[in-house]
């Protein structure tokens, strides 16, 4: 009886044990691996300029404002103040204190606000997946697939929303899988704040979803009543979020006075924050495009067979998000913009890579 006993209690002490390092050993590969994106991350801003540029003075302008009129959303300028710009000024304020420049400040928040895409991705492929390396590989490729530097060069916004895409995603497959609405609520609210960091990840994500639903009609063939409903009690957090800030600024950017402040200060600024660093080659560009990029085309299709053929929920979300972006990625946009929209595919290609390598 006593050795029972004791073999019992060996086994609730060392089961435990067991499980304490294994998630310790994540933690440790996946800090590493946000450590490894940050670290590059920062020392192309902080060392170079940005390769694309900064969309001019426009970034410095919102930040600028909103360090002058916080809380005030909406400005007469033609102002949105999308959560970036919030979230630029939080930091700025943070490392002011000891010194830090305002264009130090904002290289800082654009290698930050693109490095969190590691540690989301693998939260949401850890809840789709349930599977840790699936979730630690796909992490890896967030981190260092060449479009997650082409949009920190030049698309910060659509950046930071690539970040927190995968928030809306998680709390999403929560809800789907216990049935709980205060999950889905949160998957609203998280969409919601994707809505307003930029209007083109969160259309990707609208698309993707609607996607999903019209793959589950044809794969079930029946109406996916759960799914629909969880659209729905998604739909009203987003509403409200979105709708109030969209509603609110359309007096101030569609009127043509406050585009005319807007044009003249943030040439003022253009004057007042100039590039620091010097330029940027583009060796380590080609350098991620040619052997990184490739291997991770073939893993995609690799992964896309196999959520062909498993046809799981999981598995349908993911082709569904690949194909609604490869569409959007199509040359039926013609201008500068439309390389923006094909970026968006990077993404579902990530995700797809992680399932076909592990």
């Amino acid at each position: 009886m006593v050795k029972f006993s004791v073999s019992a209690l060996k086994r609730l002490i060392t089961v435990p044990l067991r499980m304490n390092r294994r998630q310790a050993l994540t933690l440790i590969v996946l800090l590493a691996i946000f450590a490894g994106a940050l670290y590059l991350r920062l020392s192309v801003t902080l060392g170079y300029e940005l390769p694309l540029g900064r969309d001019g003075p426009y970034h410095f302008f919102h930040v600028e404002y909103l360090l002058e009129h916080w809380p005030v959303l909406h400005a007469d300028v033609g102002a949105t103040h999308q959560l970036f710009f919030h979230f630029a000024v939080a930091v700025h304020v943070i490392l002011s204190p000891f010194g830090t420049s305002l264009t130090n400040s904002f290289n800082i928040v654009t290698a930050l606000g693109s490095g969190l895409v590691v540690l989301t991705t693998f939260l949401m492929m850890r809840r789709l997946t349930k599977n840790i390396a699936t979730a630690l590989a796909a992490s890896f490729f967030a981190a260092f697939i060449p479009a997650s530097f082409r949009m920190m060069g030049e698309l910060q916004k659509n950046a930071f929303g690539v970040t927190l895409a995968p928030l809306f995603v998680f709390f999403l497959w929560r809800g789907l899988e216990s049935g709980k609405k205060l999950n889905l609520l949160v998957a609203g609210i998280a969409l919601g704040v994707v809505g307003l960091t930029h209007e083109l990840v969160f259309g990707t994500l609208v698309i993707t979803y609607i996607c999903y639903l019209a793959f589950l009609l044809a794969h079930r063939r029946r109406i996916p009543w759960c799914e629909i409903k969880a659209a729905v009690i998604i739909a009203v957090p987003v509403a409200l979020i979105c709708g109030a800030f969209y509603v609110g600024m359309l007096n101030t950017v569609g009127g043509m006075a406050g585009w005319g402040k807007a044009a003249v200060l943030m040439a003022q600024a253009d004057s007042q924050q100039p590039l620091e660093g010097q330029p940027m080659a583009t060796s380590i560009y080609r350098f991620y495009d040619e052997y990184i990029g490739q291997l991770l085309l073939v893993f995609a299709s690799i992964g896309a067979g196999v959520a062909a053929y498993r046809r799981k929920a999981t598995d349908l979300l993911l082709l569904t998000w690949g194909m609604s972006a490869l569409i959007m990625a199509q040359d039926w946009i013609v201008g500068d913009y439309q390389w923006r929209f094909a970026i968006m595919l990077a993404t579902p290609v990530v995700l797809l890579a992680a399932v076909g390598l592990v």
